[in-house]
C-alpha cells in the first residue's frame, strides 16, 4: 500500500468511527435485505423517490452555505436506470463527488436459493472519483441517503486533510495548487 492510499484510507475511516455512519442500516433493514434482490422498475423508483429527492435536498443545502455544487442526472448506459451525480468544488483541492448509480449484478444462488442464470437484480451503489465505494444503498431512508452524503463528505474532507499534513502525492490531489503553465510562442505567433 503506498503512502497516498493509506492517508486515503485513514482519512476515509477517521470520521466514522464511533459516530454510527449515516448509512447504517438498522438490523431490520439488513435482515431484509439479506435475500431481496431488486428488480430495474424497483430500482427506478428508488432512484427517483429516495435517491434523487435526498440529493437535490443536500445540493441546496450546499448551495445556500455558499459552496460552489452542480447536481446532474443522467441515466447509466448499460442499465437505463437513473444516476445522480452531486459535486462540491473545493478551491485548490480536489472536489467532492457523490455518484449514485446501477450496477447489474447476477443473483446469487446461495441460501436455498435457486437462481436461474438469466436473473439479474441491481445494487444502487455510491461512487467517488476513485471508483465505487462497495456498498449498496438500496433500502435505505431518504434520510439515511442524506446522512451517508454528509458521512463521505466529512471523510473527504479528513483524506484532504491527512494528504496536506503529510504532503502525500497523489494523481488526484495536487500537493500544492496548480500553477499555469507559461503560454508555449509558436512559429506562427512570432
Amino acid at each position: 500500500m503506498t503512502a497516498s492510499e493509506r492517508v486515503q484510507m485513514d482519512g476515509t475511516v477517521a470520521p466514522r468511527r464511533g459516530a454510527g455512519g449515516g448509512r447504517e442500516r438498522t438490523w431490520r433493514q439488513r435482515l431484509a435485505g439479506m435475500r431481496h434482490y431488486p428488480d430495474a422498475a424497483e430500482a427506478r423508483r428508488f432512484a427517483e423517490e429516495t435517491v434523487g429527492p435526498a440529493m437535490a435536498e443536500v445540493h441546496r443545502e450546499f448551495t445556500r452555505l455558499g459552496y460552489e455544487t452542480s447536481l446532474t442526472e443522467g441515466q447509466d448506459a448499460a442499465t437505463g436506470l437513473p444516476t445522480h451525480t452531486l459535486l462540491v468544488a473545493l478551491e485548490h483541492h480536489r472536489g467532492f463527488q457523490y455518484l449514485f448509480a446501477p450496477v447489474a449484478t447476477p443473483v446469487p444462488s446461495f441460501g436455498g436459493r435457486r437462481a436461474q442464470p438469466e436473473e439479474t437484480y441491481y445494487r444502487m451503489e455510491v461512487f467517488d472519483q476513485t471508483g465505487t465505494q462497495g456498498y449498496d444503498l438500496m433500502g435505505l431512508t431518504a434520510q439515511q441517503v442524506v446522512d451517508d452524503i454528509i458521512d463521505r463528505c466529512e471523510s473527504h474532507l479528513s483524506f484532504l486533510t491527512a494528504s496536506t499534513d503529510t504532503d502525500t502525492r497523489s494523481r488526484l490531489t495536487p500537493p500544492a495548487p496548480p500553477v499555469a503553465e507559461p503560454a508555449l510562442v509558436t512559429d506562427e505567433e512570432e
